[in-house]
């Protein structure tokens, strides 16, 4: 970051650096609510992506962030903040 320019803020990409097929996204948020999704299968779209995964480098050098949370274990803490009522609370 360029301070001279009056810069206040980072940005910091905190996400997982492994990538996860669409398919196994959807297979695991079916595990952890426990009911099947409705799949409308759709050409390609544009802007669509072949595949995506987050450079954690920033945050690691920086922070000392890397990310260690399993997606199965990150979706039931999120599934379980929705059911709280927490995303409605904020």
């Amino acid at each position: 970051m360029d301070r001279t320019k009056g810069e206040r803020f980072e940005i910091y990409n905190l996400g997982n650096s492994g990538t996860v097929m669409l398919k196994e996204l959807i297979a695991a948020i079916e595990s952890e609510i426990g009911a099947k999704a409705l799949i409308d299968l759709q050409p390609e779209q544009p802007g669509d992506v072949p595949q995506t995964f987050a450079d954690t480098g920033k945050s690691m050098r920086d922070l000392g962030f890397a990310p260690s949370t399993p997606l199965a274990v990150g979706l039931k803490r999120f599934h379980e903040w929705m059911l709280a009522g927490e995303a409605v609370k904020q």
